[in-house]
C-alpha cells in the first residue's frame, strides 16, 4: 500500500542513519585497533592463554575484515541515498540546502492520503465530476444549429464559389494552401 510505505518513509530519519553509520564504523575501527594491539602483546599474556588470544584474534580479524568492508558499503550507500535526496528536491523544486527529507516525506504522504480520501469519495458518488446540469456541455444545439466551431463568415466564405478571396483567406487561415 502506497500510503503506508509513505508513512514509514517518513518517520526515517537521514540524520539518524548518518550519525549511526559513523558511530559504527568508528566502533569498527576501535576494534580492529584492540585486535591488533592485542596480537601483539604476547608478552602480557599467560603461556596458557597464548592459543586462546591467538585464535580469538584470528576470528576477530577476519570478522573485522569483513565488517569493515560492509560498514564502508554501508557509508557509499548513505551518499547514494543523499544524493538521491539532492535529485529528488531539485526534481521537486525545492531548495536542496533546506532539504529536509522527513519534511518532504511527510508532505508527500498528505498529499496521498487526501488523493486516496478523493477516489473513495469519487467512488462513492461519481456526480462529483459532473459538470453543472447548466454547463455548456449539457446544452445540446437548436435544429439547424452549427455544432462545430467554423464561424458563419467562415463557412460562407468557403462555400460560395463566386467569392475567391474568401475561399483564399479561409484556406489559408487554416493552414491549407489556396
Amino acid at each position: 500500500n502506497l500510503k503506508d510505505l509513505v508513512k514509514k518513509i517518513s518517520a526515517f530519519s537521514i540524520d539518524y542513519v548518518v550519525v549511526e553509520v559513523s558511530e559504527v564504523s568508528t566502533a569498527c575501527a576501535g576494534a580492529q585497533s584492540m585486535i591488533s594491539t592485542l596480537g601483539r602483546d604476547t608478552e602480557s599474556i599467560e603461556e596458557k592463554d597464548k592459543e586462546y588470544v591467538q585464535k580469538f584474534t584470528q576470528k576477530m580479524g577476519q570478522f573485522l575484515g569483513t565488517a569493515a568492508e560492509d560498514v564502508k558499503k554501508l557509508g557509499d550507500r548513505l551518499v547514494s541515498m543523499q544524493q538521491s535526496h539532492t535529485q529528488l528536491a531539485n526534481f521537486f523544486a525545492e531548495d536542496t540546502s533546506k532539504f529536509d527529507p522527513q519534511d518532504f516525506y511527510t508532505r508527500l504522504g498528505a498529499f496521498i492520503t487526501e488523493l486516496l480520501k478523493a477516489a473513495a469519495e469519487l467512488e462513492e458518488d461519481s456526480t462529483l465530476v459532473e459538470p453543472p446540469k447548466g454547463h455548456s456541455l449539457y446544452i445540446l444545439p437548436e435544429e439547424g444549429e452549427k455544432t462545430n466551431t467554423t464561424t458563419e463568415a467562415e463557412e460562407t466564405a468557403t462555400t460560395d464559389p463566386d467569392n475567391q478571396e474568401a475561399i483564399t483567406t479561409a484556406s489559408t487561415s487554416e493552414g491549407g494552401a489556396p
